[in-house]
């Protein structure tokens, strides 16, 4: 059953790809686009002034915070979480002939690339240690988790003006 609803989606995917190889590519472009955007203004002011939210948030209830450090890998876990939603929405609704598709394509690529790049650090000597390589794993599953619960959330809205309604 599951092999069978999985390969009803891949060849779905590829269907829609083939027909629109121009708007798969053009959602592609515009995926690493808005991730390029975002993870370049993340580094500067937003970055700092979401910390100081939280960290304000967080020593409301608990005053020792801040000598943890994982909650800094957790606060930036959520701000990838927020780029992947926002990208996804966005590729969604440029791209509404294939929604579904073109979401699909922009999280492979993105997986592809955060496969190498994760493979590369862990084979790598000299790379941080392996607990920074579990969070750059878990900061990119937030993303791609992101980019698909965004494009669910356009798609979604599209099936439903789509739909038609019957009146009685």
């Amino acid at each position: 059953m599951v092999r069978t609803k999985y390969s009803v989606i891949s060849m779905s995917f590829l269907k829609d790809a083939k027909q629109h190889k121009l708007l798969i590519i053009s959602a592609v472009l515009t995926g690493w686009a808005f991730q390029y955007i975002l993870n370049a203004v993340h580094d500067d002011v937003p970055v700092l002034s979401f910390f100081a939210l939280v960290g304000r948030a967080l020593s409301v209830v608990w005053h020792d915070w801040s000598s943890h450090r994982w909650v800094y890998h957790v606060v930036l876990v959520i701000i990838f979480w927020i780029y992947g939603v926002v990208t996804g929405w966005l590729i969604a609704e440029f791209h509404p002939p294939v929604p579904r598709a073109a979401i699909t394509a922009v999280v492979i690529s993105l997986a592809a690339y955060n496969g190498f790049f994760l493979l590369q650090l862990a084979i790598d000597p000299n790379a941080f240690s392996r607990v920074l390589i579990l969070w750059a794993a878990v900061r990119s599953a937030a993303n791609i988790t992101g980019i698909f619960l965004g494009g669910r959330l356009v798609t979604r809205r599209l099936l439903v003006k789509m739909t038609p309604t019957t009146v009685a």
